[in-house]
């Protein structure tokens, strides 16, 4: 077997966790453990699902809640921890056209999937037994598994190879696949269908269809069930594993049985007995370009054992139930209880343990108005969305007033807590106001968060950008531009294709016409878009709408924009499908009749998503107040409630709906002339009291232990940076909420832990459509105990880390840099990250996102309010090389591999003149990540007073097998060798710390010595450690595998560990030590040291 010489893998530099002391005592109910992601300050919460342990591979199962996921089998938040691979649609809807490679395929839990190229650099595809394997791989790689996309019989699938040989089949069958039902060709989703290892055994994975059974002929199901079809979503039914036989998936003794509430209740088989039920919350989503409607709620798992000494027929033995707080809107998961069952004669004796129990913020109306102090409107006037409207011109996440008085504009920038700056006027007057025939528009060109200025003109239309120093840039004439009537009310700006920009539809008689965005080139060639005469299959006039009641608003809450047609007492819409098809339309049950038929004007409307839910609602400004209904996932309507609290007398005032204080949610705001005041006073309503709902509130799992959880906007940390004089030195344009404070609970010991961040520096990628996270997160961690005695002071850790950003990246050294803690004039200091050389200004971007979520440096201090916790415990820097496995073209996009090249801890203890440093290097690195060979340095204290203070260095060498090639197997990283050396006689140090190029000639040109003997002061190392492992030949299992060598199954034979060499016996002693007595004490002799043995496992 081939071998390469490397270092054992090692973790990824990962700085201490340093916290107090945990208090203990509670009881771990379900082994829920909670985390906080504090790169994107998202919180997640895992729930195993239990299931009987197997030989060899076992189905992991675990319910995940994160933050920013959406609805789904197991309510709003949680997915299930199987994976899949589906087609990416965050930059643009999938086209399908696979042989030109217009999609990007995602795997979960990994990056974008890139294809691999050849030597000639063209897509590397194989064919083997009639199939045709194209090969893919990681655009961050980091796990080396070989990803292949398999054609055969004219339909393909995907299989995963880890590196310890574990394959993967995703979607071969067509249960497996999540496709438009009309055309199965087209396929979004492959499920993940069977797992298999080297040694036989294998876990199958089954599906079920979604259908009509149990679901209503409601109103807004009609359309579904006067023509029914198939639908496209699957859901997980059964995991079986555990085979008889290994490589044989014919029969398994054990079953994993997802029940929709299909079985019995009382004595469940893995028979079904009887029709699922329809959740009260279905809900669809388009971004496939097809509706993937979801009707199901998974209610228990289910696992049996199908093993003969227990009978002839399935025994129940376990179950994981869910219970779910149901309502139209969203259903969330409250609690989860797991069971044991006994079998009995008439059934199964049960027993439970205390259910975990999961409370959620809830939406709350509020009706207060609050004022604007006047101070903050004495320049503004009225904003009617004509001289002054609401637009967050700098990309902060909160929205400003944009006025234009003559020809001049001004600006006045959301403070945050209902306060406006004093208006700016922008120094620069775009030549798009001066008065011409055209029209000129707010859009956000590339959906980067920052609005242009854009002029319309049939003779020439473009755009002033907004620059990085609150200026307008100079007027930039689009390459391409629609020749169409601007000012003609059939031309609308709506995102068809799914990717953020905003494009142009066009209705000229019963002719639709788009042009899809080229972002600040303008937009491309018409594309005609068919015209359906039925309008129960798609609209037909309704872009050209001369009566004002239709929208464009996401009713479903997938992030597409639909097309709606408001009535009183008649809401419908035509679903978004993507690149200019809608589906057909859906009436929303309970439409609400906001007024007499007479009166009732759709000028009044107002759309915002009002709950958090994630769809449209509508507010309406009536003549005797504000009416509000609540979207219920795209199907229906609530009944309609009234805001009591608004004065009728401003129901004439320009009134808005928007995000006003940069929570996240909305507010209304509308200015009204006040009798005796010169300006007209602001006012507002928080409709949510600035409260995020349905996210992960608390935790109790009634064994003693309970969390509890809080959410801020990321602008809340914004605007306190830009108050406090140290603004964010790149740009969130959106609130994103983020987990600010964790406080769990143990009755048992009588403990109280409690966990508080700060986040700065957030980062979104206008490019990459992508929300990086934040540079900087400051987080304090306190422990309060029953007894005063055992108080310890809180911790702060502050980490920053890399974001990926590229044209900011010399701002956000500097501002790093500034932050980074600065009383120790000696601190060692690392390089930069290595980047490759000759990368295109293409690649160099993608190699700086390659680093997103990298730890640049972590400290820690105690905050005990002694003079002493301005100076650390412990600093850890981390310096980054990133390695291009594969450049950029026109279509993909280039291939990283990044790893941490230095690792320095600086242990301070608070005393910045003692400080103990330890320097790790990792030297080399092979093709697959391993490390070559490591050195560890441990600087010798500053003021040393003993040898023993002095400088002590490390070299790790080791030696793996890698088979990415072999007939039959694929396995990586097996370990054969491992060599530990001592280094004396390092150069000294110019600096803090010595540079890498210094330590790596040092490790080559070191002189090797005995074990037994002593440095005399020049470079040499000494071996002080040496392992080797030995693998059975799996084909006879006769014994073992020569040094070196191993197979697709790498099973482990022996372990041998160097003791002594003989010359060290000898010195010790003499010729007492004979070979028979090393031989009785399991000593072997091998290449002139003598091993122990560990036996054979």
């Amino acid at each position: 077997m081939p071998k390469r010489s490397s270092v054992i893998p090692r973790p990824t530099v990962k700085a201490p966790n340093p916290s107090l002391p945990k208090g203990g005592g509670a009881v771990r109910g379900l082994g829920e453990k909670f985390n906080a992601n504090l790169a994107v300050g998202t919180g997640t919460f895992n729930v195993p699902i239990a299931t009987t342990p197997c030989r060899g591979l076992t189905p992991e199962l675990a319910l995940t809640y994160d933050s920013g996921t959406g609805n789904g089998p197991f309510g709003v938040g949680w997915h299930l921890s199987v994976p899949s691979i589906t087609r990416k649609t965050d930059k643009g809807l999938p086209e399908y056209t696979d042989h030109w490679d217009t999609d990007t395929f995602i795997l979960s839990g990994a990056e974008d999937l890139v294809p691999v190229l050849g030597p000639d650099g063209k897509k590397l595809i194989t064919t083997e037994q009639g199939r045709r394997i194209q090969r893919y791989q990681p655009r961050v790689e980091g796990t080396f598994a070989r990803v292949e996309r398999i054609t055969e019989a004219g339909a393909y699938y995907w299989q995963v190879i880890t590196k310890d040989n574990i394959r993967h089949i995703y979607g071969k069958s067509k249960t497996a696949r999540v496709a438009d039902a009309l055309y199965t060709d087209r396929i979004f989703t492959w499920l993940l269908e069977r797992t298999e290892d080297a040694r036989g055994n294998i876990i199958q994975y089954e599906y079920k269809a979604e259908d009509l059974a149990s679901v209503p002929k409601s109103l807004h199901e009609k359309h579904r069930h006067e023509e029914p079809k198939l639908f496209s979503n699957s859901y997980l039914k059964r995991i079986r594993y555990g085979n008889k036989k290994p490589g044989e998936a014919d029969d398994f003794y054990f079953q994993v049985v997802f029940d929709y509430g299909e079985h019995a209740a009382e004595a469940p088989t893995p028979e079904e007995v009887k029709p699922w039920p329809c959740r009260k919350d279905p809900f669809s989503t388009y971004r496939a370009t097809f509706e993937i409607r979801a009707y199901r709620l998974c209610r228990r798992v289910l696992i049996f054992h199908h093993i003969p000494e227990l009978g002839a027929e399935p025994v129940l033995v376990r179950s994981t139930d869910f219970a779910y707080a149901e309502a139209p809107t969203l259903s969330q998961l409250v609690a989860v209880t797991q069971s044991g069952y006994i079998q009995k004669n008439c059934g199964y004796a049960k027993k439970s343990l205390p259910p975990l129990e999961l409370g959620y913020s809830l939406p709350e109306l509020h009706t207060e108005v609050h004022t604007v102090d006047p101070e903050y409107t004495a320049d503004l006037g009225n904003v009617d969305g004509k001289r002054a409207r609401w637009v967050d011109l700098e990309g902060e996440g909160l929205p400003g007033v944009l006025v234009q008085h003559g020809e001049g504009l001004f600006y006045k920038q959301n403070l945050g807590d209902a306060e406006l700056a004093s208006a700016r006027q922008l120094m620069r007057r775009p030549n798009a106001l001066t008065p011409t025939m055209g029209r000129t528009e707010l859009l956000d060109l590339e959906h980067e968060g920052r609005p242009s200025l854009v002029f319309f003109n049939r003779t020439g239309s473009g755009a002033h950008e907004r620059t990085e120093d609150g200026e307008w840039g100079p007027f930039m004439p689009f390459s391409s531009h629609p020749n169409i009537p601007w000012n003609d009310p059939g031309v609308r700006f709506i995102d068809i294709t799914g990717d953020g920009q905003q494009d142009i539809i066009f209705t000229s008689g019963h002719v639709h016409i788009w042009f899809p965005s080229l972002g600040k080139n303008g937009w491309g060639p018409p594309r005609n878009l068919p015209m359906v005469f039925d309008e129960d299959l798609a609209p037909t006039e309704v872009y050209r709408d001369n009566r004002g009641i239709v929208f464009v608003a996401d009713m479903t809450g997938d992030g597409m924009p639909d097309i709606v047609r408001i009535k009183n007492g008649s809401i419908c819409y035509w679903p978004n499908r993507g690149l200019g098809r809608l589906g057909p339309k859906v009436e929303m049950s309970n439409a609400p009749r906001f007024d007499d038929p007479l009166r009732f004007d759709p000028r009044r409307i107002r759309l915002a998503d009002i709950d958090g839910s994630g769809t449209t609602d509508i507010l309406y400004i009536g003549a005797d107040g504000i009416q509000i209904a609540f979207n219920q996932a795209g199907n229906g309507w609530s009944k309609v409630e009234k805001l009591p609290g608004f004065p009728t007398a401003d129901l004439g005032s320009p009134i808005s709906v928007l995000d006003f204080l940069g929570t996240g949610t909305a507010c209304i705001v509308w200015s009204s002339p006040w009798k005796g005041v010169a300006q007209p006073p602001m006012r507002y309503i928080d409709l949510l009291g600035s409260k995020k709902p349905y996210l992960l509130t608390s935790v109790k799992n009634n064994l003693g232990a309970e969390t509890k959880l809080e959410y801020a906007p990321s602008t809340k940390f914004y605007l306190e940076d830009l108050k406090n004089g140290t603004p964010w030195v790149t740009r969130l344009p959106f609130p994103v909420h983020v987990l600010a404070r964790v406080e769990t609970h143990d009755a048992v010991s009588g403990t109280k832990f409690v966990s508080t961040y700060n986040y700065h520096h957030g980062y979104y990628d206008s490019a990459e459509k992508e929300f990086r996270g934040f540079g900087l997160v400051e987080q304090w961690d306190a422990e309060s105990f029953s007894e005063n005695e055992l108080h310890l002071p809180p911790v702060l850790t502050k980490t920053w880390f890399h974001t990926g950003a590229f044209l900011e990246k010399e701002r956000i050294e500097e501002q790093f840099a500034r932050e980074y803690y600065a009383l120790d004039t000696q601190a060692p200091v690392l390089p930069d990250a290595v980047l490759p050389h000759g990368m295109s200004p293409r690649e160099a971007r993608e190699a700086a996102r390659a680093l997103k979520g990298q730890m640049l440096r972590e400290e820690v201090y105690g905050l005990d309010g002694s003079p002493q916790q301005q100076h650390p415990y412990l600093v850890t820097s981390a310096s980054h090389e990133l390695r291009k496995l594969q450049p950029a073209t026109d279509k993909a996009h280039a291939v990283f591999f990044p790893y941490v090249r230095e690792k320095i801890e600086a242990h301070y203890e608070r005393d910045p003149k003692d400080t103990r440093v330890v320097h790790t290097l990792a030297l080399e690195v092979d093709a697959f990540g391993h490390v070559i060979r490591s050195a560890t340095v441990a600087y010798a204290r500053r003021n040393m007073e003993l040898p023993e203070q002095g400088l002590l260095a490390t070299i790790t060498e080791a030696t793996v097998a890698n088979e990415p090639s072999a007939p039959g197997f694929y396995r990586l990283g097996v370990p054969l060798e491992t060599r530990t050396y001592e280094l004396t006689g390092l150069p000294k140090a110019q600096s803090a710390c010595l540079p890498f190029a210094s330590v790596l000639a040092s490790v080559n040109n070191a002189t090797p010595i005995p074990y037994e003997a002593t440095p005399d002061g020049s470079l040499q190392k000494r071996l002080v450690e040496h392992v080797r492992h030995l693998y059975w030949d799996s084909s006879t299992l006769a014994g073992p595998l020569p040094l070196g060598a191993g197979d697709g199954l790498a099973l482990p034979y022996e372990t041998y560990a160097a003791a002594f060499t003989p010359a060290l016996l000898a010195k010790a002693y003499g010729s007492r030590v004979t070979p028979q007595l090393l031989a009785e004490g399991g000593y072997v002799e091998q290449d002139g040291l003598f091993w122990i043995r560990s036996g054979r496992e």
